[in-house]
């Protein structure tokens, strides 16, 4: 699949003002932009792929489906844009506080064949080819625990805040089944959630009592095989120009608040690399497009 046409932006002396910047930040899509696009109206492709150059810097983001089906498309698919890109740093989605692991995953995945880390997901299988290609790596993820605490800080209760962390895994849990021709079960998810549980302990701060009461709850009204429930719950983009639950603006808040900090890690990302290699999620590539296009043509290869 061929990426996108890119855009090759005249080059500039001036460098980028936090006022440009902040500029640039504001063209980020929010979940109701995003859902009037073509890409989310008529997903015609795996992937959302554009390539954005400016004097010596490059940008190339892959907007993927999750998948941790071993004979998916989008895995060939990563691999070639990767090897076209020759990147000198790599950046992929969902790893909190990658850079201070970063020795410990680096020799995980050598130790892992390519089968093994498809089965972790495109992000895992693109961290691996990093690896295997002495590229720097990380996630421009924002601190969990400061994710939650803007959401607290909006208004939103614990309670739901709980549910919509949670009901995410849990939907990460019956995908990676799925994929993988599995059974759901509600000691599986069990079992798969308990990390998640430990790090939301750690990273929220929150009392004892009331993680236990949010606990018990959620496992004595999970459904585990009903899929589309928790999908709906957790969607952050609008049906119809309407959300239908109060999860789904919490789901949407989240995405405002990552992208928000993906968008200024890459920012700083240019500072310091050439060519830049991105591999997350199709939404988040579409959200982040027209900001990302905005710094560059502003002159951010020039920042020091």
């Amino acid at each position: 699949m061929k990426l996108m046409k890119s855009i090759d932006f005249p080059e500039t002396t001036t460098a980028v003002c936090a006022v440009e910047k902040a500029a640039a930040r504001a063209l980020i899509l929010n979940d109701f932009e995003y859902a009037q696009t073509a890409f989310a109206k008529d997903p015609i492709a795996d992937t959302y792929q554009y390539e954005i150059t400016q004097g010596d810097k490059k940008l190339v983001f892959v907007g993927s489906l999750h998948t941790n089906k071993l004979e998916h498309p989008v895995f060939e698919q990563i691999q070639n844009i990767f090897n076209q890109t020759h990147p000198d740093m790599v950046y992929v989605e969902g790893y909190t506080n990658l850079a201070a692991r970063h020795e410990t995953v680096r020799i995980r995945l050598q130790n892992k064949t390519v089968d093994e880390v498809k089965v972790e997901g495109e992000s895992h299988f693109t961290l691996k080819l990093a690896v295997e290609a002495d590229v720097d790596f990380d996630s421009p993820e924002p601190p969990f625990s400061e994710e939650v605490a803007s959401l607290v800080s909006a208004g939103y209760t614990k309670s739901d805040i709980y549910r919509f962390y949670q009901y995410r895994i849990v939907v990460q849990y019956q995908r990676e089944q799925r994929d993988q021709n599995k059974e759901v079960s509600d000691a599986g998810c069990r079992s798969y959630l308990t990390p998640f549980l430990k790090l939301f302990r750690e990273e929220s701060g929150w009392s004892d009592v009331d993680l236990h009461t949010f606990e018990t709850q959620l496992f004595s009204e999970l459904e585990i095989t009903n899929t589309q429930k928790y999908t709906d719950l957790v969607t952050p983009v609008p049906v119809e120009g309407q959300y239908t639950s109060i999860l789904n603006e919490i789901s949407s808040r989240s995405s405002d608040y990552r992208d928000a900090h993906i968008f200024d890690q890459l920012a700083d990302g240019l500072k310091k690399y050439d060519s830049l290699f991105i591999v997350y999620g199709s939404a988040h590539a579409v959200r982040l497009e027209p900001a990302l296009r905005a710094l560059m043509q502003n002159g951010q290869k020039n920042v020091q």
